[in-house]
Order: C-alpha cells, then sequence, then structure tokens
C-alpha cells in the first residue's frame, strides 16, 4: 500500500483507513479474548470450583446421530411419533375427545328401563 502512495497511484486516505480497519480488528479480538475469560471464570463460579488460569472447556466427542431419508410424509410422522412426546399426546387427547363424543351421542339414544 505504501508503494501505491508513493508512486501517486493511492491517496493516504486509503492507507489510514487501512491501519483503522486493522486497529478496529485487533480491538474486537481483545474483546472477544476478554469476553471467553470472563465466561470461563463465570462458568468456574457456576461450578464451584476454583479459579485458576489454566482452566479449559474439553469438547467431547460425540457420535453422529443416525439420519434416515424419509420418502414420505408417512415415514415423517412414523418418526415424529416415535420421537416426539408432544405428538404422542395430542393422539392421546384425540383419542380422549372421540370417546367423550360417542358418550354424548349415546346419550340421545332410547333408554329402555
Amino acid at each position: 500500500m505504501k508503494k501505491y502512495i508513493d508512486a501517486g497511484k493511492l491517496s493516504i486516505g486509503n492507507l489510514y483507513q487501512i491501519q483503522s480497519q486493522l486497529a478496529a480488528d485487533k480491538y474486537s479480538e481483545i474483546n472477544a479474548e476478554n469476553q471467553l475469560a470472563l465466561s470461563k471464570v463465570v462458568l468456574m463460579q457456576l461450578m464451584e470450583m476454583p479459579i485458576t488460569s489454566d482452566f479449559e472447556i474439553e469438547k467431547p466427542q460425540l457420535n453422529e446421530p443416525e439420519i434416515n431419508d424419509p420418502n414420505s410424509t408417512d415415514e415423517i410422522y412414523k418418526v415424529a411419533l416415535n420421537n416426539q412426546p408432544q405428538i404422542k399426546s395430542v393422539a392421546l387427547k384425540i383419542n380422549g375427545i372421540n370417546a367423550g363424543l360417542k358418550v354424548a351421542q349415546g346419550g340421545s339414544w332410547p333408554n329402555y328401563l
């Protein structure tokens, strides 16, 4: 950049702009490092551990979930039924409502004593 400025191809303003961007990036990097250190301190406090500078967080090795490629909406629904308790709950509520409807309809039938 300085060679271009010396040659007259660019203005000094471009150099100042790049230097300003570099300073802003360094500032952001330092803020991120400080935030990470503060987060580690908060985590150690929540875990009621002594605060040390050599505390590191270990990332667990997780197995990749098995992905089945469903071909139809019926297969997606079957997977959801097995995995989502909310869907089972709604299905049971629907069965209960249908039973209540049959009871109400039964009340309109003649009663022979």
